[in-house]
């Protein structure tokens, strides 16, 4: 779970940093832009940070990054709401077919699936297993 927060508070860092970097950007390519943007910059104010003699620990890059979404925020907080409630005005919903919904169902069940095995069970594979148990 903590990793899904981790990835998300990268998300979120990267998006309100496109808003400083592009201002007209539609809200699919924002949040295609986001995760690389907020990994990028995070990965350079680590590399800032270790370079200054902070030690490499959870807490203190959490709190990094978690300090630095909550700047951007502050600074941009009535931009980002402008921009969700013009975004989500004019979106329309299209009808999904039968079929488009049992593959969304699929890919969905495929995903949790991977999501559980991978949280919950050791590994599975043989190779994983030559490479671990055997090395």
């Amino acid at each position: 779970m903590l990793v899904f927060l981790g990835f998300a508070v990268t998300i979120i860092f990267g998006f309100l940093i496109s808003h400083l970097i592009a201002k007209k950007l539609n809200l699919l390519e924002r949040l295609g832009l986001s995760y690389p943007i907020g990994m990028g910059i995070f990965t350079f104010l680590m590399f800032i940070f270790s370079w200054a003699g902070i030690e490499i620990s959870l807490p203190a890059y959490s709190t990094l990054l978690i300090a630095g979404v909550g700047v951007l925020m502050i600074g941009k907080w009535k931009l980002i709401k402008k921009y969700i409630s013009s975004t989500f005005r004019g979106v329309k919903m299209a009808r999904i077919s039968f079929l488009e919904k049992i593959l969304i169902a699929a890919i969905a069940s495929m995903v949790f699936y991977t999501i559980v095995v991978s949280l919950y069970s050791p590994v599975v594979d043989w190779d994983s297993l030559v490479l671990y148990d055997f090395f």
